[in-house]
């Protein structure tokens, strides 16, 4: 096992500085990924920052990985995000392991945890251009800045015991948003820098070649269910909004579908945002746009690398999903891997 440091020097002296870096051992490989919720040491994070967060990491691993996925969505937390170290004493998921039918004793476990310091810088700027002595001669500038420090590791699923990752620091400004748009762009490419490097870092293990890397094209996690899961100690984004009136609350959770699918149609929106289930984007297999997977085998289904991992499991046999397509409720026999249809 190596451990080093890293300067990532293609970003500037003020850039991501990559340190702590932890080498992968030869021949490990990983049947599954666990994906923990990413824990945001931050002011003011809420249960849905994490939650959006944690869907996006999941999103990035089935564009990224041919390994199929195990997500927040499966099991249940018994501590605090940041305080997971260890899956199988943390949280509920063994007992669910014989549900996911994969052997999650020899999975590997990402884990992501973002700790956050905020400085104010104050200072006077000289105006140059008055000159009545009666007037202030000064501009007070205000400036907000964040270092942000972004641990990236793969652990194994039964001890937690380190394989691979490191560790990202940078700085960004909190108040540098776009409106309606992603809240922390600063923080989401201190998180993507950190995944890019572990790809590089853990290669072998994670992103086998020509495997299954169309996978969750076309689909849209649930956002309903997102709004309903809770970090523990913290409400859901539901049970922080319950006391507002229902248009101000459904206003508001409309304009979120903006971070997960952008664009959506009038009709997506009305569907995908009253039943929880993975909306289909592009038309692939048996499915048509517009449909939203509601249950495979008669059980829920909210994320996509649900779908996915059932689809992996299957193989040839197909998969028994409900649909809910046109207002009716439709059985479907899924086969994988869903490509999209080609658009014209």
């Amino acid at each position: 096992m190596t451990v080093g440091a890293m300067l990532l020097t293609a970003c500037g002296a003020s850039g991501p500085q990559i340190s702590e870096v932890q080498s992968l051992e030869p021949g490990t490989h990983a049947k599954a990924l666990i994906v923990l919720p990413v824990g945001l040491a931050m002011q003011d994070a809420t249960s849905l920052d994490i939650a959006m967060r944690t869907d996006a990491v999941a999103r990035w691993l089935l564009t990224k990985t041919p390994q199929p996925l195990i997500g927040p969505a499966d099991f249940s937390l018994l501590h605090p995000v940041d305080e997971i170290s260890v899956v199988s004493a943390d949280t509920d998921l063994m007992a669910h392991a014989s549900e996911l039918r994969l052997p999650v004793r020899e999975a590997i476990v990402l884990h992501i945890l973002v700790t956050e310091q905020r400085a104010t810088n104050v200072r006077d700027i000289q105006d140059v251009r008055n000159g009545d002595p009666k007037k202030q001669r000064t501009f007070r500038q205000h400036g907000l800045e964040a270092h942000l420090r972004t641990e990236v590791w793969l652990s194994d699923a039964m001890r937690g015991r380190r394989l691979a990752g490191l560790v990202v620091e940078t700085t960004d400004d909190p108040t540098d948003v776009m409106p309606g748009g992603d809240p922390r762009p600063g923080l989401t490419l201190a998180i993507q820098t950190a995944l890019d490097k572990l790809l590089e870092i853990a290669g072998p293990m994670l992103a086998e070649t020509g495997v299954r890397q169309t996978r969750g094209d076309g689909l849209v996690d649930s956002l309903p269910a997102t709004l309903a899961w809770a970090a523990p100690g913290k409400p859901s984004w539901d049970e922080a909004n319950k006391a507002k009136a229902d248009v101000v609350r459904e206003a508001a959770a409309l304009a979120l579908w903006d971070r997960v699918a952008p664009n959506l149609t009038a009709k997506e929106l009305f569907v995908a945002s009253r039943n929880r289930g993975v909306l289909v984007r592009k038309a692939q297999g048996d499915l048509l746009s517009g449909d939203l997977i509601t249950a495979l085998y008669g059980r829920p289904l909210t994320m996509a690398y649900q779908l996915d991992r059932v689809l992996q499991v299957a193989g040839g046999e197909g998969v028994r999903a409900q649909v809910l397509r046109s207002g009716a409720v439709v059985d479907v026999t899924l086969h994988g891997p869903l490509v999209p249809a080609a658009t014209p």
